[in-house]
């Protein structure tokens, strides 16, 4: 019995090559996504930690120091008096963002992955807390982003003593097509309203199944809206958002 000693064909290698290749391949995008994965959950985890803090602020009594510890917290940037409009003011800013990618026509997540930033502004005068701005932004598959917001901001031009502690509403917003829904809360609103303003639905972020509307991701807020304006509009978010379990 003789052993072949015939060497294989260069087929037969150029294949093998090939194959394990494609392999190596298809492990590097694994990795890439359970990663990606990890970090977004993660980044979603300090977000809610950071709204749950935010809550508890208050407009006009919280000190500048406080604030200060709460940035440094979670990463937050510094802006000093003279950088914004607002005059006599600095802000402290936080934001959080899916893993994206930075191209010449905007900000891409990985195929099959979601957009999302999150931001927040803490603004500062005469050392003490005067404004809290929190912003969410939703990229939907069909390209439709999805804007949602609470302002908590003390008594003034833009929100005179005359106007409730607690209003939802929803902003135009020109630009790219997009739906919005945002809360405007007074340092008088009480703290069932705060709650309310403040329930986010941070699934809307990273759960397999997207959200269609801002009503998803402030559904306690798209209800007293509707109470307040309780006419069918006809459109596709009004008519979506008032289903069963919306």
């Amino acid at each position: 019995m003789t052993l072949s000693t015939e060497r294989p064909s260069w087929r037969s290698r150029l294949h093998r090559v090939l194959v394990r290749i494609a392999v190596g391949m298809f492990v590097l995008v694994c990795l890439t996504y359970v990663c990606e994965s990890a970090t977004e959950w993660r980044r979603r985890e300090r977000l809610e930690a950071l709204v749950q803090s935010i809550k508890t602020l208050q407009v006009g009594v919280t000190s500048d120091a406080e604030v200060r510890a709460l940035s440094e917290r979670y990463g937050g940037r510094f802006s000093p008096e003279g950088t914004f409009t607002e005059p006599r003011t600095s802000t402290y800013s936080v934001g959080f963002s899916s893993p994206y990618i930075k191209g010449a026509d905007g900000l891409h997540a990985l195929p099959g992955r979601r957009l999302w930033i999150a931001g927040v502004e803490l603004v500062i005068r005469d050392r003490r807390l005067v404004r809290t701005v929190v912003r969410f932004m939703v990229m939907r598959s069909d390209g439709c982003v999805l804007m949602s917001g609470v302002d908590v901001a003390e008594r003034g031009p833009s929100h005179p003593a005359e106007r409730a502690s607690y209003e939802v509403f929803e902003p135009h917003v020109t630009g790219n097509p997009n739906e919005g829904l945002k809360v405007l809360l007074s340092p008088e609103a009480t703290s069932v309203e705060r709650d309310k303003a403040f329930r986010v639905n941070f699934s809307c972020f990273t759960a397999l199944r997207e959200c269609r509307h801002p009503c998803d991701v402030l559904p306690e807020a798209w209800r007293d809206l509707r109470v307040l304006h309780p006419a069918v509009r006809g459109d596709s978010m009004d008519a979506d958002c008032r289903q069963a379990g919306r």
